[in-house]
């Protein structure tokens, strides 16, 4: 719960910053804030772990923050810190999402590495269909003769985020999927269809036909790509929300 307030804290605090970017001190206290409630967040998902139950929505949080300080420190030429409101604002969603939903009992190994598998992919996703957005808002603003790109940070940034983000998302999806029958062939014995599985299914195929229209250079896909990704992150988040296993 108290990571919760931190990250509302830091999500306030960075937004203010980034309307006002004299106030220095609202990005210290945001950034700090973020990454105390990040502490906070690995300390709870760590201690209901070891009582056999999880959240997914929390896993998410912690998983996206933990690529946000990867890239700080990958691209750190680049300020990637100015980022850090949307990030904040991603992780606090998810976080209050976590209070209340997405619980799951940790039964057995294999039912860990789905659940790993699963977040790290939507995650990657999710922040793939992200950069798309502000890409295509940049270069928007970059056509209409404006310089003031969207968190002051380069088109080449978010293109590789958008591209290695997506095609590493869209293997872990394909391995989740593995994943989702052997957990049901092994709990249930028979292979039986839940609204989880059929949704990761369709949404296998979106990314599958929308990796190999881009990919062989089918003029709409590659012309329209980030309309396409975009709209897989709203997929996501649908699935996330009105789907569930049946065991």
């Amino acid at each position: 719960m108290l990571s919760f307030f931190l990250v509302f804290a830091a999500v306030c605090l960075l937004w203010l910053w980034n309307f006002k970017n004299d106030c220095i001190r609202c990005k210290k206290l945001g950034l700090s804030f973020l990454g105390v409630a990040y502490i906070f967040q690995l300390l709870e998902f760590v201690e209901t772990f070891r009582t056999g139950k999880g959240n997914i929505y929390l896993s998410i949080s912690i998983l996206v923050l933990t690529i946000f300080y990867f890239l700080c420190w990958k691209f750190r030429k680049n300020n990637i810190s100015s980022f850090s409101p949307l990030i904040a604002t991603v992780s606090f969603l998810f976080t209050l999402a976590g209070l209340k939903l997405g619980f799951f009992y940790r039964k057995d190994l294999l039912t860990v590495l789905h659940v790993f598998v699963v977040i790290f992919a939507l995650s990657l996703l999710l922040l793939s269909s992200i950069a798309s957005f502000l890409k295509a808002l940049s270069e928007r603003i970059l056509k209409s003769g404006n310089i003031n790109l969207p968190f002051g940070i380069p088109i080449s940034f978010w293109n590789t985020v958008e591209q290695k983000f997506f095609f590493l998302g869209f293997v872990l999806l394909t391995v989740d999927l593995i994943f989702n029958f052997l957990l049901l062939k092994k709990v249930k014995g028979r292979v039986e269809f839940d609204s989880r599985i059929v949704g990761s299914f369709f949404l296998w195929l979106y990314y599958g036909f929308l990796f190999h229209f881009k990919k062989f250079g089918v003029k709409t896909f590659k012309e329209k790509f980030y309309l396409f990704n975009l709209l897989g992150g709203i997929f996501i988040l649908l699935l996330l929300f009105l789907t569930k296993h049946n065991f």
